[in-house]
């Protein structure tokens, strides 16, 4: 891979500057005391309150990881107990399961008599719904009247009834 000859960012303005180390940008943190000489202790305590402004940052930062993590462990935890309550409900959706089958052949068969005889019902109740329907708005597009509505009886249907 050829080298970048491409200048820093921060010296991307300096283009026009010769090569002279003398003209070019003092490092960041570099101190310079009066007469222009480097005041190295100086740039070393200005370098060190910029490693702890840094720290503070960092410690900052990893205080919220740190925080946020045990937001998510704790949510986890949560979504965990839910499955296992989930579990639990399966369990006794299973144990009622279970008692079902120990009733007698002659209940079941009462049972499903039963709900064959709702299911009847609840057509007749939609058929019922259907001409109420149909009737009502044959009255209702002509408007009040005061005649007599006529209403079909429905045939009559065979039905048993349970002792």
């Amino acid at each position: 891979m050829a080298p970048i000859l491409t200048p820093s960012p921060r010296r991307a303005g300096d283009t026009s500057v010769s090569g002279s180390p003398s003209r070019e940008v003092p490092p960041l943190y570099a101190q310079f005391d009066a007469s222009g000489v480097l005041d190295m202790p100086a740039t070393l305590l200005t370098i060190a309150k910029r490693f702890e402004k840094l720290e503070k940052w960092t410690v900052g930062h990893v205080r919220a990881l740190e925080e946020r993590m045990s937001d998510v462990e704790r949510w986890l935890v949560d979504k965990e107990k839910e499955k296992d309550e989930e579990r639990g409900e399966r369990s006794e959706d299973k144990e009622r399961l279970d008692r079902l089958e120990q009733i007698p052949p002659e209940i079941k068969q009462d049972l499903n008599e039963i709900r064959e005889e709702l299911n009847e019902l609840q057509g007749r109740v939609g058929e019922l719904g259907r001409e109420m329907a149909r009737t009502a708005m044959a009255n209702l597009s002509s408007g009040p009247s005061r005649r007599a509505v006529q209403v079909e009886e429905a045939p009559q249907m065979k039905s048993t009834t349970v002792s």
